[in-house]
């Protein structure tokens, strides 16, 4: 990831006081989303996030390098990450919107996670005078720091727990889980679950893995939307059926997972109508393994960055086999149909690898 920074209209007269001397005062810095064409007239950034906690800077000469730390446990909603705004003190003007630094790409924050991200902004100050910033936070830990700490915490493993819950009792067990999720839960189902199942939100050191006794015990006949877990989830042996429920969704998918840590399909199967989509993932990591798609407009679909391994897949009446979209990336291994049991595939902007070969 790299960010470049452009001066505003009002930085640049700031920066031209700086040069006769002055100190430069960062009184806070914002992290944004949306797109800013003419930096030079923005006065402050179209839709600010949240602020960043800035740290002691260090100075060598005429360059300041001000550590910032964003975290995500801060944030008040999900957001893409595009820009980062320098707001600064005008003796003149008061606080005014002194740089706007972009992001080569976008970067997906969940709120409430444990991303912590750390940016090294370069300021040219004046040697003497220097610069000044509203603090250092006690207390602050970045992934940098934490990583060793996070590693020797999970050598332990979290406990195992399987409890059994009628597929018809499996929405309402699911919203009524508490999120944080310290052992690793297996949950035997059987029977038939006709409301949308919805995993939402899990964090920890955890896991949740749905799962029948046999191919054919449960079969869901409503959408499965997961999102924003940090934790694990699989679902294993179930039997998905289409029934015309997700052409009313947003991904109209029958098997949807948005912003999630590791998503896996184990031994299912996906049966369609001829339209809609099976499996879909965007900003996640996903897996199917031994599973069965057949009817569909669009067989698996890897959207926004995320990453599908597909692998013993058996396939077959599908339009589209393998759709990509903005950074998609799919692996189809060992001996999965190139094509996913369709008449072709669809890339937009994604990267699709068949068998060792980059397609």
């Amino acid at each position: 990831m790299e960010i470049h920074g452009y001066f505003t209209r009002k930085g640049l007269n700031l920066n031209a006081k700086l040069s006769a001397g002055a100190s430069l005062t960062i009184t806070r810095i914002v992290a944004g989303s949306g797109v800013i064409t003419d930096v030079k007239a923005a006065v402050s950034l179209p839709q600010p996030k949240q602020e960043l906690e800035v740290n002691t800077p260090e100075q060598t000469g005429n360059t300041a390098t001000i550590p910032v730390t964003l975290m995500a446990a801060e944030a008040a909603e999900n957001y893409s990450l595009t820009v980062l705004g320098v707001y600064a003190k005008d003796p003149d003007a008061g606080e005014i919107l002194y740089k706007v630094y972009k992001l080569d790409g976008p970067v997906s924050i969940v709120a409430g996670s444990r991303m912590v991200l750390r940016f090294y902004l370069e300021e040219t100050v004046s040697e003497e005078a220097g610069v000044e910033t509203p603090g250092s936070p006690a207390g602050v830990i970045t992934e940098e720091v934490f990583n060793p700490v996070r590693e020797a915490v999970q050598k332990t493993a979290a406990p195992t727990r399987g409890v059994t819950v009628p597929a018809a009792e499996l929405p309402a067990y699911l919203k009524a889980l508490p999120r944080l999720l310290t052992e690793q839960l297996t949950i035997h189902t059987e029977g038939t679950v006709t409301e949308p199942l919805e995993l939402t939100g899990f964090y920890g050191s955890g896991s949740i893995t749905i799962t029948a006794d046999t191919l054919g015990n449960c079969t869901v006949t409503d959408v499965v939307s997961a999102s924003n877990c940090a934790v694990p989830v699989i679902l294993d042996k179930l039997a998905f059926e289409d029934s015309g429920k997700a052409a009313d969704t947003f991904y109209k998918a029958v098997v949807a997972g948005a912003n999630m840590r590791n998503f896996t399909l184990e031994a299912c199967s996906l049966t369609g109508n001829g339209t809609g989509r099976a499996f879909l993932v965007t900003n996640s990591r996903g897996r199917l393994h031994q599973c069965t798609i057949t009817g569909f407009e669009n067989a698996v679909c890897s959207w926004t960055y995320s990453i599908v391994g597909v692998d013993g897949i058996t396939a077959s009446g599908n339009s589209i086999g393998a759709h990509l979209y903005w950074g998609g990336i799919m692996i189809l291994c060992d001996n999965t149909p190139q094509l996913l049991g369709g008449a072709s595939n669809s890339n937009f902007g994604g990267l699709l690898i068949c068998n060792s070969a980059v397609v």
